[in-house]
């Protein structure tokens, strides 16, 4: 007979596994709406983005530590450290419809996990092209570093900044 209290720990897991996609959705769907601020140009709504995303912060680390008190708790009733405490381990202990119900909510949270990594390196390129292309503005604009410094027999120093578009010597 399996044990009843770890049949409610991974009913309990499994609800929190189904949160935590529910947050990883959230996530890849707040990526997207960045790189569409970001590409409209529109900080009005980068602001709302930022405000959403420290709106949830907590909701998120309530659900972290309830994950990790359930696989706490999973843990002592096993009998193993909490270290070796993983969905797979538990499996064999609790009933076929709640493992079935578990293994879904892992499998769920994996295929998000690897969405959320193509679209976190997605979003990181388009930052890093923001960034290059904001340089390659304040260069153009400011000289940058095309700009040659010289020495007169005094050893003040001068700099020729007749390529940019705005002229810094006063």
């Amino acid at each position: 007979m399996k044990n009843a209290r770890i049949e409610i720990i991974a009913a309990q897991m499994t609800a929190v596994l189904q949160e935590d996609a529910k947050n990883l959705q959230a996530a890849l769907t707040r990526l997207n709406d960045l790189r569409a601020s970001l590409l409209k140009r529109d900080p009005a709504s980068l602001e709302d983005l930022l405000a959403v995303i420290k709106s949830e912060q907590d909701a998120y680390a309530i659900n972290e530590s309830r994950r990790n008190e359930l696989r706490a708790q999973a843990a002592i009733e096993l009998g193993c450290p909490i270290q070796e405490m993983n969905i797979s381990r538990l499996i064999p202990h609790i009933g076929q419809r709640t493992s079935t119900r578990l293994l879904a909510a892992k499998a769920q949270i994996q295929e998000l996990t690897a969405k959320l990594r193509t679209e976190y390196f997605a979003t990181a390129s388009l930052l890093s092209e923001c960034a290059r292309f904001n340089r390659q503005l304040v260069n153009a604009l400011l000289g940058g570093k095309s700009q040659v410094t010289t020495y007169n027999c005094r050893g003040n120093h001068s700099q020729q900044l007749k390529s940019a578009m705005v002229n810094l010597q006063l």
